[in-house]
């Protein structure tokens, strides 16, 4: 008996810490710009700082991270693809989606503008690309800039992306990766303009279009359905509670602008 209560102590025991390990860690999938900027290491060294979490954080384009959420293997998201995240919601795959913040996309390219965009709308600009056959670095990864990229080209009166063109080039990598090629190449791209100010220094690629309202990038905060999959539930929540906290809306919109001239990111108060 006193071999069985002992096995059966270990046993508890065991269950007891690996539980208290579960609930203490906080497995988040996140953009590449948000990691790119380096806004995800400043909160989440905030909120360990002040909580007992620890959280791990998995990077990927918005569309992977959502397929890793599909399958249960985050607690929650930070992406910005809001018609990729209705489609999540709606299908039953989210609990609970908030806005955080937002900035916006922009197109970028050499300075000596080759196709002679500057100043145009962002549908105008890439006809002209288009019409020109000037270069043009995608991401080509399924994350939410791409899936915006696409749209854009749609909403510019094509079917598509002009991928089956020999001036249309996708790399398949992340951001600030793919701003690279594009800086090397002399080519345009569309990029959020978060990871494009934290990684231009030095080049001679400038912003073309900006701020147009066609370019709002929304970033929202999805928690995992614990309906459907086993989630850390309770640190989810209080992780999205720490980004709605005035202090902290107040950071994010604040990160970037002793560095930059200006914020990386806006809040929705400003």
């Amino acid at each position: 008996m006193k071999l069985i209560t002992n096995l059966f102590f270990c046993s508890l025991l065991t269950v007891l810490v690996s539980c208290s390990s579960e609930s203490s860690t906080l497995l988040i999938g996140t953009t590449t710009s948000t990691e790119n900027t380096g806004l995800m290491d400043m909160l989440i060294d905030r909120f360990e700082g002040e909580t007992d979490y620890e959280v791990k954080l998995v990077t990927a384009g918005t569309g992977a991270a959502l397929k890793m959420a599909e399958r249960g293997d985050l607690d929650l998201l930070l992406v910005h693809a809001p018609e990729a995240e209705k489609h999540f919601m709606e299908s039953g795959y989210g609990l609970d989606r908030t806005k955080i913040m937002q900035n916006w996309f922009v197109l970028v390219g050499p300075k000596d503008d080759p196709a002679d965009i500057n100043g145009l709308g962002i549908h105008e600009a890439l006809e002209k690309i288009a019409m020109q056959g000037a270069r043009f670095v995608s991401r080509g990864d399924d994350s939410g800039t791409h899936k915006k990229e696409q749209a854009l080209w749609r909403s510019s009166g094509r079917s598509k992306a002009p991928i089956d063109r020999d001036w249309y080039y996708s790399t398949g990598q992340g951001m600030s990766a793919t701003l690279t090629v594009a800086q090397q190449t002399g080519a345009y791209s569309i990029s959020d303009k978060g990871t494009w100010l934290a990684t231009n220094r030095g080049t001679d690629q400038v912003v073309h279009v900006d701020q147009n309202e066609d370019l709002v990038n929304v970033y929202s905060l999805i928690i995992v359905n614990p309906g459907l999959h086993k989630i850390n539930e309770v640190g989810a929540k209080k992780f999205r509670d720490f980004l709605v906290r005035e202090d902290i809306q107040l950071e994010i919109s604040r990160f970037g602008v002793s560095k930059y001239g200006e914020p990386l990111f806006y809040t929705f108060d400003d």
